[in-house]
């Protein structure tokens, strides 16, 4: 994904793209019906039955308090439904969450949803969860299988989620592409560019951990892990990397490879890492003369379409992120990743895989 013009506007002209980012999903839930079905099969996967013909609208007043939601959804009988808040960078303010979800008590709402960047998912869940304990509401954490997804069921039957932009922009996009609605689709491009370049142009407070020899060591050991992980692939001659030079970047650490009919690479990559998934480790594939590989995207085509997807295309090389499981010894976590990489090797058709 690279910046568009709408991030390049919102970001040099508004002091507030999160307004401009529910203004853009406000339209293209009213204008398109696909979007907006594929926004409630998103929901109803995660216990949130969505009415069909919902109106969206931003800034939701209410005489009844002061919470002031960026998106509301209401039913035909102009019911709220769905209270919505864009975030990006900032923080919450007094009324968020605690007023909002007493609107949904009040107004008879299902769902109060926020989203925001990847990498603050972890700290806004435990930011939402301590306001919602300190004003006596008890939540019922439910399984969502994904990292950028996390929701609660308040006990008096609502429910509260936190949704990642890549998510919810990657699930219309796809939905929209296969409608056949591409002017649409692009329109959901543009929201995802100024998403990105809110992500990446961000620079988040330095946390007192992060200044530690401990942390520093941590960023030497992924480079390790590559080096570990590559000399086992050799061993076990799936890769070679005969006239290739392990390289070091300003985003990471690279061991370039030759794995049968494709070039590649694994890595160590700060980059993907903040951008995409939540993993420093990425595996890079190439074609053999070192081009956009077509044939490779054809057949991790599955991995493009899982939610959220698990294969990425930047600067014409394709990447598939391999994670690391918390709480392993190093030979376990390096047979791990050995594993993943083999998965996909597997759909690339690389010889000689048990």
């Amino acid at each position: 994904m690279t910046n568009t013009l709408f991030g390049h506007l919102a970001m040099r002209f508004t002091s507030s793209p999160e307004n401009l980012a529910t203004e853009a999903l406000s339209y293209i839930f009213n204008s398109s019906p696909a979007a907006r079905e594929s926004y409630a099969s998103l929901m109803a996967h995660f216990q949130v039955n969505l009415p069909s013909g919902l109106k969206y609208e931003t800034q939701g007043h209410s005489q009844h308090d002061p919470a002031i939601p960026d998106l509301v959804a209401r039913d035909a009988n102009g019911q709220e439904v769905l209270l919505g808040e864009a975030k990006f960078w900032a923080g919450l303010t007094e009324n968020q969450p605690v007023t909002y979800i007493q609107r949904l008590q009040r107004t008879g709402g299902q769902v109060l949803i926020v989203f925001a960047p990847a990498a603050r998912i972890p700290y806004l869940w435990g930011e939402l969860e301590r306001r919602c304990q300190a004003a006596g509401m008890s939540l019922e954490e439910q399984p969502s299988g994904n990292q950028e997804i996390l929701h609660a069921r308040i006990l008096t039957g609502k429910y509260l989620m936190l949704m990642s932009w890549r998510v919810l922009l990657t699930n219309l996009h796809q939905t929209l592409l296969a409608c056949g609605e591409l002017a649409m689709a692009g329109n959901v491009v543009q929201l995802q560019g100024l998403c990105e370049q809110m992500d990446t142009t961000a620079f988040l407070p330095l946390q007192a951990e992060e200044l530690t020899s401990q942390a520093s060591r941590r960023y030497l050991q992924y480079s390790d892990l590559v080096d570990e992980v590559t000399e086992k692939l050799i061993a076990e001659r799936y890769t070679s990397v005969k006239g290739l030079k392990a390289t070091g970047k300003k985003d990471g650490y690279i061991r370039y490879m030759n794995i049968q009919n494709h070039g590649g690479s694994l890595g160590f990559n700060a980059q993907l890492w903040s951008k995409y998934r939540a993993t420093p480790i990425w595996l890079g594939i190439l074609s053999k003369e070192w081009k956009f590989d077509f044939d490779a995207k054809k057949k991790l085509a599955s991995l493009e379409m899982e939610i959220p997807p698990r294969m990425f295309v930047e600067d014409n090389w394709i990447y598939v992120p391999i994670f690391l499981e918390p709480g392993l010894e190093k030979v376990e976590l390096v047979a791990e990743m050995i594993k993943q990489i083999k998965d996909v090797f597997r759909l690339l058709k690389v010889d000689d895989i048990a």
